[in-house]
């Protein structure tokens, strides 16, 4: 499966991939623990990509992009969720 299946099938908005947000080391996390019928529940996923992110410690500019792509996640709570997240790691 390629990478731009994987987000497509994720449900992962397109911003992930243009702003360079889904590396190749996260596909292959990602991947490597994917199980068919996972993306019922496509939601964590994409929290442990935004985890994934937020364990690294990203710098401020990371951070604002990663703040915008809770605008576009398919699901509020977790949205939300996030927001709150990288709320305290600018803190």
């Amino acid at each position: 499966m390629t990478k731009q299946e994987f987000l497509k099938m994720m449900r992962f908005p397109d911003e992930w991939e243009a702003w360079r947000l889904y590396p190749d080391e996260l596909f292959a996390v990602q991947l490597g623990e994917y199980e068919q019928g996972d993306e019922e529940a496509s939601e964590h996923y994409r929290n442990g990509a935004f985890q994934w992110w937020l364990s690294r410690r990203p710098n401020a500019e990371a951070l604002k992009q990663l703040s915008l792509l809770t605008d576009f996640d398919p699901d509020p709570l977790l949205a939300e969720d996030i927001c709150r997240h990288i709320r305290r790691a600018e803190g």
